[in-house]
């Protein structure tokens, strides 16, 4: 007699939570919005102990991480084929979609929700951001990570930014790096063309040190193999090479062709020479020099030829 009353007991029970759903894996059908159609992925056993499909059920809300009334969030697609958790609520769901109570079923199948990514196994980026100690937001290639000390954005494995107590560094395919620090900015390309800017000071390099630019505070240099141009405030040069060029300064003037071509220019005196021979200008003189020692002098009404001194055009003697 107790065997059959317990027998009935639990018959009655079992009956009873046969229809009561908690919550079970699924996959998505078919999707309206903010609400599912989902397909559950497990059975049930009926009285007889046959195995069952459970129906499909419609009309389920997606849950999404968000706040704010769906202000705030993290949004994604949800698709066809996704698998999710389908949790079946206590209560029916009419009072708080439409504000009317409606009587049903509790923990009925007609009142689940569906909540994506319900996976079998874990990405990779799972993994990474245990390892990191990071938040990551991913989309196959392209992923975002937010860690304690850096962020990190990537972008198909071919653009990335990366944000840490150093700085920030851009890359382009290995190829276009910018770097920002607290004193520099490097931008490079092949690493070979590069631009750095310092406080006071902007570097560009094409190709090499031999092809570069340098600016700073109190002057430029442009350099291009052996030619170098340079300017400071108080002076200007421009040399092709170790031989020619042309140094310019408050009141003067430097030339060289050559090392062998000469122009020097004062405010009071000018000379111009090639190899021994020579033009020489100053305050009330002048003086032509040539080979072996000829020359020709000017001062005032005088002028000297080799020696003689002539006085209005007369020798007056040697």
């Amino acid at each position: 007699m107790a065997q059959r009353l317990f027998d009935e007991i639990k018959r009655l029970i079992d009956d009873t939570l046969s229809g009561v759903h908690t919550a079970m894996p699924g996959t998505i059908t078919s999707t309206n919005g903010m609400t599912a159609s989902v397909k559950p992925s497990v059975t049930f056993r009926t009285a007889d102990g046959k195995s069952m499909a459970y129906p499909s059920i419609s009309g389920c809300p997606i849950v999404l991480p968000m706040s704010a009334n769906g202000k705030i969030g993290v949004a994604f697609p949800v698709s066809a084929g996704d698998a999710c958790l389908i949790v079946c609520c206590e209560s029916t769901l009419s009072q708080w979609q439409s504000g009317n109570y409606t009587s049903g079923l509790r923990f009925g199948l007609s009142n689940a929700i569906c909540v994506p990514c319900l996976l079998k196994s874990a990405p990779a980026a799972v993994s990474k951001a245990k390892a990191k100690n990071a938040a990551i937001l991913f989309s196959e290639e392209n992923e975002i990570l937010a860690g304690k000390d850096e962020i990190h954005v990537k972008f198909k494995d071919t653009v990335s930014v990366k944000i840490d107590d150093d700085g920030i560094v851009g890359d382009v395919n290995e190829i276009a790096k910018v770097s920002v620090k607290e004193d520099e900015i490097l931008a490079s390309l092949n690493d070979t063309t590069k631009v750095s800017i310092k406080e006071n000071e902007v570097t560009a390099e094409a190709g090499d040190e031999d092809h570069s630019a340098v600016i700073k505070n109190d002057g430029a240099t442009l350099k291009c193999v052996n030619a170098q141009a340079t300017v400071s405030e108080d002076e200007a040069s421009l040399q092709l090479n170790e031989d020619t060029g042309i140094k310019i300064s408050e009141g003067n003037l430097k030339a060289t062709v050559g090392g062998n071509a000469k122009i020097e220019l004062t405010e009071t005196s000018g000379e111009v020479s090639v190899g021994e021979k020579s033009i020489k200008v100053g305050s009330g003189a002048a003086g032509i020099y040539y080979d072996g020692g000829h020359y020709i002098e000017a001062k005032a009404d005088e002028t000297y030829v080799e020696g003689n001194l002539h006085v209005g055009g007369s020798l007056i003697g040697g």
